[in-house]
């Protein structure tokens, strides 16, 4: 009897250690979230690399190992006739390399790259998580924290990003900006901090260009708003200090001296550290002589400085005032850019998956409503702050689905906090309710009910994904022994599908002309010139460029011939069977 009791106390202890230590409960769901992605098919990571990104990071990566340099990004497998140089930034290779040297000291590549890309993104998504669900908790309470996590836990958009063998840079920029974003609402409510913010929202732009609009309007509105309510100004100026030493620590450490005053419009450069510190210099000036200023005098001295530092941004490169894209040839948009998913608008993306594209209006729309009653109810310049976050977030994810996660993390919390607070219902306790709730409002019901109503409202858009979805499963053209077969052929260079370019550059020596990247812009226009034109104007072009190979997957290629009979385009031409004198067929290993 003892023991049995000893035991029992044990137990007890135990289960208060895990009620009471929160993260566990984060640890619990990441485990939640990874089991139900990864539970469909668990061997997926080791048969296929995945998205090019991915390849195209762990590309980079072994050749950093291998000993290009660390100033130096150039792929010399991507593009003809000149290679790519990735803008992508070192602070991501640096800690995979050590991770995959470490592991190549006990297995073999392929399953070193494979351990990498399983353990890689787990922490952001921890991370998130944690961020995530203390916004809510320090809301709402315990209830909220763990509402909080199991939303997280179940939307599958959210989470995609950070799924085992996700090792591109975007789970480090939605951690980076959504993070960062959610303890800004903290750090303004409560009128001090900020640092931790600025950190990662400095983080996510060395990173990668993707959300710098975002945040940067943000920012913007958020100096607006201190200047009119000054207690905020303090950690306004914190998040924007911090952010700009960030970005300077970072230039000076992944560029070359020789090129720390090179501007950049799609990688952090010089310019970009001259206009946030300008911006934080300004704040921080306002914030140390401007107690005693009145609102107007502090949005004319912060308008000149704003204005000061866009001004020298632009003064190293006006051209990049048009955004990332400023110097790529605009053919590009029409032959490659115009058919990305992430660049999709929310209408665009409706017809091919409506479920998410409803989740995603109804998730980010209940957040707004949400903080604007909180508004109305206690008023303030941090939760006009947090209305606007919403309205803008929301407003670029109708433009851009790759602002999908970032919008969506932002609204959990604040969607979790409101189920934890719902009251009983006549008899109906409040326990039951708020259960009920959550039941209700996960991105797994949702996204049920999101497909109903989207076959129901227009019946041929549910036509439409059943044919997409067919569509994906025929779509194979990742698996990793198929590439691996390509390896026996003499290193040569390649005519290519742009999507299959990274993982043909990742498994063989073969040259590709053409990747998903707006640094080979020239390389884009190319391969699309040889795909369209006849046959001997193709042939020209590849004997020009010196092109020994060329491997189409037809299911991945966007203008596969419809029917049997070869068109005059060249693609067309192949991939419907046709027969060219100068192409010769290779079948290797099977693989054809």
């Amino acid at each position: 009897m003892r023991s049995l009791s000893v035991f029992r106390e044990k137990i007890h202890s135990a289960l208060c250690f895990a009620r009471q230590n929160r993260l566990l409960w984060v640890f619990g769901a990441v485990l939640t979230a990874v089991a139900m992605t990864m539970g469909r098919d668990p061997f997926m990571i080791w048969r296929s690399i995945g998205d090019t990104d991915d390849a195209t990071r762990l590309l980079q990566v072994r050749a950093l190992l291998d000993g290009a340099g660390w100033y130096n990004t150039v792929l010399p497998q991507l593009g003809i006739p000149e290679p790519v140089t990735s803008h992508w930034s070192r602070l991501v290779d640096l800690p995979q390399a050590a991770l995959l040297f470490f592991f190549e000291l006990f297995v073999d590549g392929r399953t070193a790259d494979t351990l990498l890309r399983a353990i890689w993104p787990l922490p952001f998504l921890f991370a998130m998580m944690a961020i995530a669900a203390g916004e809510a908790g320090r809301r709402g309470g315990r209830l909220a924290f763990a509402m909080c996590l199991f939303l997280g836990a179940t939307s599958g958009y959210a989470t995609f990003q950070f799924m085992p063998g996700r090792i591109d840079h975007h789970n480090i920029q939605i951690l980076g900006v959504a993070g960062g974003l959610l303890l800004m609402f903290r750090a303004l409510l409560m009128r001090r901090g900020g640092y931790a913010a600025g950190a990662l929202m400095g983080t996510a732009l060395a990173v990668g260009f993707e959300a710098m609009p975002l945040v940067m309007a943000l920012l913007a509105l958020s100096v607006l708003i201190a200047a009119v309510e000054p207690r905020l100004m303090k950690p306004v100026a914190n998040v924007l200090i911090t952010m700009a030493g960030v970005l300077f620590a970072v230039v000076a450490l992944t560029e070359a001296p020789s090129r720390w005053l090179v501007p950049a419009c799609d990688a952090v450069g010089s310019n970009l550290v001259v206009l946030t510190s300008l911006g934080a210099l300004t704040v921080f000036t306002t914030v140390r002589f401007g107690g005693a200023w009145s609102p107007l005098k502090c949005l004319v001295v912060l308008g000149l400085g704003g204005a000061l530092a866009l001004g020298a941004y632009a003064a190293f490169n006006p051209n990049c005032l048009a955004g990332p894209m400023a110097a790529v040839d605009p053919a590009i948009r029409g032959i490659w850019l115009a058919h990305v998913t992430e660049g999709m608008s929310l209408a665009q993306f409706f017809a091919k998956q409506p479920a998410i594209a409803i989740v995603y209006v109804l998730t980010v729309g209940a957040a707004l409503f949400l903080s604007w009653l909180a508004y109305r109810k206690h008023g303030g310049g941090a939760r006009l702050f947090v209305v606007l976050t919403f309205a803008l977030a929301g407003l670029y994810g109708t433009i851009f689905v790759k602002f999908f996660p970032y919008a969506i993390w932002l609204a959990l919390p604040t969607i979790a906090v409101a189920l934890s607070r719902l009251p009983a219902l006549g008899e109906t306790p409040a326990r039951t309710v708020r259960l009920a709730g959550l039941v209700t409002c996960n991105h797994v019901t949702l996204m049920i009910v999101g497909a109903y109503l989207a076959g129901a409202i227009v019946p041929s858009v549910q036509a439409n994904t059943k044919r997409e979805a067919a569509a994906t499963k025929k779509r194979q053209c990742t698996i990793r022994s198929d590439f691996e077969k390509l390896a026996a052929l003499r290193a040569g260079r390649v005519m290519n599908d742009i999507n299959i370019g990274p993982n043909i550059a990742l498994h063989t020596e073969h040259r590709v002309l053409v990747a998903p990247y707006h640094r080979i812009d020239r390389s884009i226009v190319l391969w699309h010139t040889i795909r369209t034109a006849n046959l001997e104007m193709a042939r020209k072009l590849l004997e020009t460029h010196g092109i020994d190979y060329v491997m189409l997957c037809g299911e991945l290629s966007r203008t596969a011939s419809a029917t049997a009979r070869p068109s005059h385009r060249f693609e067309d031409y192949i991939l419907a069977g046709g027969q060219a004198a100068f192409l010769k067929p290779i079948t290797v290993h099977g693989l054809e």
